[in-house]
């Protein structure tokens, strides 16, 4: 149980709930999301057994959610655990419950592996569920959009410190290590390896709330302080999806200091944008601007 004063990394785990999911509802084109408050999600992430197949399960599942604790609010990461097998559909049993208490989730590539996986045991169980059908705020497809050009590579952990602030400690196991330390507990009985599997989906689930924060802040109106590759990527993310907030935000980001060949990549977009608009004369400057700074830019010319 965390307090909401409670600092991960950078950021404090209660400033999610003084903002709201409708920021991202356009992006990632999902109306019900505007409808929620991030009181109404649950975070989930699962620890399995592999990464494909009929045979895998999910051997761990962590969910997060914020509740009230008497006078305050606070944040749970709960972890549900299967000793062995045969405690599948009892897990099952008691995530389907908890569910009904949330409207929507958020997850970090669920959409692609976490959820398909989950609704298949729950079928494998003959229980019947809708994780599917949910609102979903899949942390994923934000993140690359808006990181992939600073970061490159885009999965939680290579997120963690260079946006997050967030450092792992000795007690952490790289995630492609998990399924063979659970198979090694099942065969042994030994369990004190999967203290370091809980440490690693506790810290996903905790980091997942303060990506939140980021994505949502970001998706909202930029601030000063918005790194310029961040507005950048945000304007070529808007343009694609036909905003009009788009070159205001790339205006923003060109005006910025980016590196040269972001600068030329932000001026192309904004180029772009305005030739769509039917707007020549005013991007004839915009490419007169990439001409002028660069020795090998034949489009600009």
């Amino acid at each position: 149980v965390y307090p909401l004063t409670k600092r991960h990394g950078d950021d404090v785990l209660g400033e999610l709930l003084g903002l709201s999911p409708a920021e991202t509802a356009v992006y990632l084109k999902d109306p019900r999301l505007a409808n929620l408050t991030f009181r109404d999600f649950l975070f989930i992430d699962t620890e399995t057994t592999g990464l494909a197949g009929a045979g895998t399960i999910a051997f761990m599942v962590g969910v997060a959610f914020f509740e009230r604790s008497g006078e305050n609010e606070v944040l749970v990461v709960r972890q549900y655990f299967l000793r062995d097998h045969g405690d599948e559909p009892a897990m099952l049993l008691l995530l389907d419950e908890l569910l009904q208490t949330y409207r929507g989730l958020i997850s970090f590539n669920g959409r692609s592996f976490d959820l398909p996986l989950l609704d298949g045991r729950f079928l494998m169980n003959r229980l019947p569920n809708d994780l599917l059908d949910r609102p979903h705020l899949d942390l994923l497809h934000p993140a690359r959009r808006l990181w992939r050009r600073l970061l490159g590579y885009c999965a939680l952990g290579s997120l963690e410190e260079p946006l997050l602030g967030v450092r792992r400690t000795h007690a952490d196991v790289p995630g492609f290590l998990i399924p063979g330390l659970y198979h090694d507990y099942l065969r042994s009985g030994d369990a004190r390896q999967m203290a370091r599997v809980f440490y690693h989906n506790e810290l996903d689930m905790v980091s997942m709330v303060t990506l939140a924060t980021r994505v949502t802040r970001l998706l909202g109106v930029p601030e000063e302080t918005t790194p310029p590759l961040d507005l950048f990527s945000l304007g070529k993310w808007q343009a694609d999806l036909g905003l009009a907030q788009a070159e205001q935000t790339l205006r923003l980001a060109t005006a910025a200091r980016l590196p040269l060949a972001d600068y030329h990549a932000a001026l192309h977009q904004l180029g772009l944008l305005l030739k769509r608009g039917n707007r020549r004369e005013e991007a004839v400057i915009i490419w007169q601007q990439i001409a002028a700074t660069s020795f090998d830019e034949i489009e600009a010319h």
